[in-house]
């Protein structure tokens, strides 16, 4: 997960990294669609020897939604998709699966922020986001 300035006023490098590593992988998976081999995609790769296909828990969010497409209520209490990325504003959080306009934070979060108010706020949520695996067949 990212910080991103709504306003623009400032440009975080790390921003412009995952930008490009996902365009990378939305090229690539458009091209295995279209038919192409993985062996012309991946170049040079490493080899994995004694792999294992793992999994770690991912950012998300969690808090009381109203207005949910799929989860409706006032009010109701959900467990988000994959944050991808979070407003230095803290007003937007877009997800795997769709945008959220954030109200007030709860006494945890509010906590943090107080905590690390005087860090830039990557510092703040230092996350790694979670690899999702797609199977496909290779040509």
């Amino acid at each position: 997960m990212l910080i991103f300035d709504p306003a623009r006023q400032s440009r975080d490098p790390a921003f412009d990294r995952v930008l490009e590593r996902l365009k990378t992988l939305v090229t690539d998976m458009e091209a295995i669609r279209d038919g192409c081999a993985p062996a012309k995609l991946a170049g040079e790769p490493p080899l994995l020897e004694r792999w294992a296909v793992a999994q770690h828990p991912a950012t998300c969010l969690t808090g009381h939604s109203t207005g949910h497409p799929l989860l409706p209520g006032v009010e109701r209490e959900i467990l988000t998709s994959d944050l991808h990325l979070l407003s230095s504003d803290r007003q937007w959080a877009p997800t795997a699966s769709r945008w959220y306009r954030l109200g007030e934070p709860s006494e945890g979060v509010r906590s943090l922020v107080r905590r690390f108010a005087h860090a830039p706020a990557q510092a703040a949520l230092e996350h790694v986001n979670a690899p999702r695996f797609h199977a496909f067949q290779p040509k």
